[in-house]
């Protein structure tokens, strides 16, 4: 690999028809323009979601297992709308399986008390369900005590029991703090449940039927790249009443394109060699071996 000796080219052309030769010389695509202007921010102009959620759009859908046949034909295509879509689908998707995952959690504490609903305030004079979850070698203490109690079930090594008060039981009156069991019943949570599959299952269809757009996404971003690649480089020129100036660093190799291009275009134009105090970009060209793999790195600022 070694370092490309670049240049400095200067073209000069009528204002009128700057916009059609940056748009011929960014096709061109063998400079690296050198600002002269106010250089534009990427976050300027960007479509309603941006180009980072575009490219997170993508990918998503790239991801999905099973994809639909690409739609080729742009009418009726929104962009923006299709962005939003797929990160809106994409959040839901998340949100659904944390629900999912809550219930499930949910309904394996709830299933070892059994199926029921709490009393409505009033249903029982007063009295409330206090419940407890009871390592079987505390239960001498449980049967010791003057509550009202009951056990529900059981495992190898805990006891359920179910106090029956008008308040909560003092925090020594029972050998475990109680637990809190929540107010929605065993079969409302698997209807919940059932639900949350439901939906995943739209959701999942959903996405599946949004991948038909990712080649047009594709084809979307790149346009949506080069207009901003445009409307950058009619920034970085230094524009007169009448005429336009744009610079740009150049490999030697590629000078007599750019000289064609001059000529083509009726562009003044010259060559220069940096100076001692401009800090080109570096383009590095590999051997016959790595081919393939060139790209100008822009040098940072430190």
């Amino acid at each position: 690999m070694s370092i490309v000796s670049l240049k400095k080219i200067t073209f000069c052309g009528l204002i009128a028809e700057k916009t059609g030769v940056l748009d011929k010389l960014q096709s061109l695509g063998r400079t690296h323009l050198i600002p002269l202007g106010k250089e534009l921010k990427k976050t300027d102009e960007l479509p309603v979601h941006g180009i980072d959620d575009a490219l997170i759009a993508l990918k998503y859908l790239q991801h999905c297992k099973i994809q639909r046949h690409q739609v080729r034909q742009a009418e009726g295509f929104d962009f923006n709308h299709v962005v939003q879509q797929v990160i809106e689908l994409k959040n839901t998707l998340v949100d659904l399986r944390e629900y999912r995952e809550f219930l499930q959690e949910r309904i394996k504490d709830v299933a070892l008390w059994g199926d029921f609903n709490l009393a409505d305030s009033g249903e029982l004079d007063g009295y409330k369900f206090w419940f407890y979850i009871v390592p079987k070698r505390l239960m001498k203490q449980v049967r010791q005590t003057e509550l009202t109690w009951e056990q529900v079930n059981q495992s190898n090594t805990h006891a359920y029991i179910i106090v029956l008060a008008k308040n909560e039981p003092a925090a020594n009156a029972m050998p475990v703090p109680r637990t809190h069991t929540g107010d929605v019943s065993l079969s409302q949570l698997y209807k919940n449940l059932e639900n949350v599959e439901l939906e995943l299952e739209d959701a999942l269809a959903m996405r599946e039927s949004l991948t038909r757009w990712m080649s047009l996404i594709m084809l979307n971003l790149a346009q949506y790249e080069n207009n901003l690649a445009l409307k950058s480089a009619h920034t970085l020129t230094r524009d007169e009443p009448d005429i336009f100036v744009v610079q740009a660093w150049v490999a030697d190799e590629n000078i007599a394109a750019c000289e064609h291009f001059a000529e083509h275009y009726k562009l003044a134009w010259m060559i220069d060699s940096p100076d001692g105090t401009e800090q080109p970009p570096t383009l590095l060209k590999n051997t016959t071996t790595f081919a393939g793999g060139e790209e100008i790195v822009k040098e940072k600022d430190a």
